[in-house]
C-alpha cells in the first residue's frame, strides 16, 4: 500500500501573505518616538526674570497696602486726661504717637520698602507734624524763661538776700523750665521727616531717625503735661495761649492759600516754601494734614479755655472754623484734579479745598476779633 501524503488546507490567501512576507526582507522597524528638546538656558533666564519681576510688584504692591494709612478721622481722641493736664498738649502727644508708632512713619523709608510710593500718605503725615510744631512753638513764646538766670550773678544773688523768696525761685526756676522743654520739643517736631537712621552725604555713621526725634518731643510734651497736673508748673494766661494760637493759624492758612492759588494759576509754588519737583497730590495731602491738626488742636484748645468760648458770637466763630477745617481735613479725591472752573469732568479739587480753607481763615479771623474784644471788656 503506497503512502500517501495529506496535505492540510490553509486559508485562501495564506500563501501569499507567507510568500510576501519571505520576499519582502525583514519587518519594518517601529516609527522613531518623538524626543524632548532640552530646557533652553535663554528661556530659563526669560521664565526666572519674569517671576523676579512680578514678586518685585507685587512685594511693593502689596506692602504699600498694608501699610497705606491716611487716618483722617475728625473724632479722634488722646487717651484719658488725669485732672489738671491740658487736653491740646494730651492731643499734640496722641497724634506723635498714631503717626510714628501706631501707623508707619512713611516719609524716610528709603527706595527698598514699599512706603517709598506712598507720597501721599507721607505729606500727610508731615502735614500733620508740621502744624503740631507751630503750636508748641507758639507755645513756648507765650511762656518766659523767667529770671532764674539772674541768679548766677553777683547782682542776682544780692537780689535773691534781700527781695526774693524761696517759692518766687522755684517758681522762676519752673518757668525756665517749662519754657526749655516747649522749646525743644518745638524744634524736635521741626526736624526733617525724611531723615533716616544713615545719611551717607553726611556722614558713615547712624544718626537719629526722624521718629525717635518725634519722639523725644512726645516724652518732652507728656513730662510737660504731668508737671502741669502737679502743680510744679503753670501755663500762662489761657487768654493769650489761645489767642497766640488762632493767631498762629491765620498764618499757616494763608500760607496754605498761597499754594492752592499756585496750583489753580498753573504756577510752581514759592521755592522757599516747598521744593520743587513734589507732585501735585502731596501738596494737596501736605495741606489736609495741616488742616487736620489745626481742627483736633483747636477742638482740643477750645475744651481747655470753654471759658474764654462763653459768648455766644464767639462760640459760633469757633465751631465754624471748626467745621469748615473738618471738611477740608476729610476730603479725599481719589485723583486730585486741577480742572475747568466750570468743567463738569475733570472737577477741580483745588477749589474745593481753597473755599474751605478761606472759609475757615475768615471763621478764625472773627474769633480773633471777638477774643481780643473780650480781652478788652475783661480788663474794663
Amino acid at each position: 500500500m503506497g503512502d500517501t501524503v495529506t496535505r492540510r488546507t490553509r486559508p485562501d490567501g495564506w500563501h501569499s501573505l507567507t510568500g510576501a512576507a519571505s520576499h519582502a526582507g525583514p519587518p519594518d522597524e517601529p516609527p522613531p518616538t518623538k524626543r524632548r528638546r532640552p530646557i533652553s538656558v535663554s528661556g530659563f533666564r526669560l521664565g526666572g526674570l519674569t517671576i523676579a519681576v512680578l514678586s518685585v510688584v507685587f512685594y511693593y504692591w502689596i506692602g504699600a497696602l498694608v501699610v497705606q494709612r491716611i487716618a483722617d478721622d475728625p473724632a479722634f481722641a488722646p487717651p484719658a486726661i488725669a485732672e489738671g493736664e491740658r487736653e491740646t498738649l494730651a492731643m499734640v502727644a496722641a497724634l506723635i504717637v498714631r503717626e510714628t508708632q501706631t501707623h508707619h512713619w512713611v516719609s524716610n523709608d528709603p527706595a527698598f520698602l514699599p512706603g517709598w510710593l506712598l507720597t501721599r500718605m507721607a505729606a500727610f503725615q508731615q502735614g500733620i507734624v508740621g502744624t503740631l510744631a507751630h503750636t508748641m512753638a507758639t507755645m513756648a513764646d507765650q511762656t518766659h524763661p523767667g529770671d532764674a538766670g539772674a541768679l548766677e550773678t553777683d547782682a542776682g544773688r544780692a537780689l535773691w538776700d534781700g527781695l526774693w523768696s524761696r517759692r518766687e525761685a522755684d517758681r522762676a526756676a519752673a518757668a525756665a523750665t517749662l519754657h526749655r522743654d516747649l522749646r525743644q520739643a518745638a524744634d524736635l517736631l521741626a526736624s526733617p521727616g525724611d531723615a533716616w537712621i544713615l545719611d551717607l552725604s553726611k556722614s558713615f555713621g547712624r544718626q537719629p531717625s526722624a521718629e525717635t526725634q518725634y519722639g523725644a518731643a512726645r516724652t518732652l510734651v507728656e513730662s510737660v503735661n504731668r508737671r502741669l497736673a502737679d502743680g510744679s508748673a503753670i501755663m500762662p494766661d489761657n487768654a493769650d495761649l489761645t489767642t497766640a494760637i488762632v493767631d498762629r493759624f491765620l498764618v499757616d492758612l494763608h500760607a496754605a492759600l498761597s499754594v492752592v492759588d499756585a496750583r489753580l494759576d498753573a504756577r510752581p509754588p514759592d521755592p522757599d516754601r516747598r521744593g520743587d519737583g513734589i507732585p501735585p497730590d502731596a501738596h494737596y495731602y501736605d495741606i489736609k494734614g495741616r488742616a487736620y491738626a489745626m481742627a483736633l488742636i483747636l477742638r482740643a484748645l477750645g475744651r481747655d479755655t470753654a471759658d474764654r468760648l462763653s459768648d455766644p458770637v464767639l462760640a459760633e466763630a469757633w465751631n465754624r472754623a471748626l467745621a469748615h477745617l473738618t471738611t477740608a481735613a476729610t476730603l479725599r479725591p481719589l485723583i486730585v484734579s486741577n480742572g475747568a472752573l466750570d468743567a463738569l469732568l475733570p472737577p477741580n479739587h483745588w477749589v474745593a479745598q481753597g473755599y474751605l480753607l478761606q472759609q475757615a481763615a475768615r471763621a478764625l479771623a472773627d474769633t480773633r476779633a471777638g477774643l481780643g474784644l473780650h480781652d478788652g471788656q475783661a480788663r474794663l
